[in-house]
C-alpha cells in the first residue's frame, strides 16, 4: 500500500512541475512581444539542458543587450552549444561573430567556415554572406562563379 501511494504521489509531483516547466514556444512569445524577462526566464534552463534553439535565443539576446546586460563572449559561448550541434541559425550567428569581431579574435576565414555549415543547411541569409565572401576574396579564395 505503501509503495502505490508513494508511486501515484510521485506521478502527481510530476505532473504538476510539467505542468509549471514553461515550454520553448511560451519562450518565443515572451520574446515577440518584448517580454524579455519572461523569455530569458523560459529559456535558462532549456539552454543549460541543451536546446539549441534556447542556446541560439539566448546568444541573440546577449548579443544585442536584450533583457541582460550586452556581453559578446556570452553571446557568443551559447551560439558555439548550439551550431556545435549542428544548428544553421546559430553556425550563422557565429559566422557573424567571426566576421564583425564581436566576443571573438575577427577573422574571415573562421566566418566563412560557419557561414559555409549553415549556408549547407539552406540559411538564406548565410548563403548570402558567404556569396559575398567568395566576391570579395574574404576568407576564402576570391571566385566570382562560387559567389553566384
Amino acid at each position: 500500500m505503501k509503495r502505490l501511494l508513494l508511486t501515484v504521489l510521485t506521478v502527481l509531483l510530476m505532473s504538476i512541475s510539467t505542468a509549471w516547466a514553461a515550454s520553448l514556444e511560451d519562450g518565443e512569445a515572451a520574446y515577440q512581444r518584448g517580454d524579455y524577462a519572461t523569455a530569458l526566464r523560459v529559456f535558462r534552463p532549456l539552454a543549460a539542458q541543451g536546446n539549441a534553439k534556447a542556446q541560439t535565443f539566448l546568444g541573440g539576446m546577449y548579443g544585442i543587450g536584450q533583457g541582460v546586460k550586452k556581453d559578446y563572449g556570452e553571446s557568443v559561448r551559447w551560439s558555439r552549444l548550439a551550431a556545435a550541434q549542428g544548428y544553421a541559425p546559430a553556425q550563422y550567428h557565429l559566422g557573424l561573430a567571426y566576421q564583425s569581431g564581436n566576443g571573438v579574435k575577427q577573422d574571415d576565414a573562421e566566418a566563412a567556415k560557419w557561414f559555409r555549415l549553415a549556408a549547407a543547411q539552406g540559411e538564406a541569409d548565410a548563403q548570402i554572406k558567404l556569396g559575398w565572401a567568395y566576391f570579395n576574396g574574404q576568407g576564402v579564395t576570391q571566385d566570382y562563379v562560387e559567389a553566384l
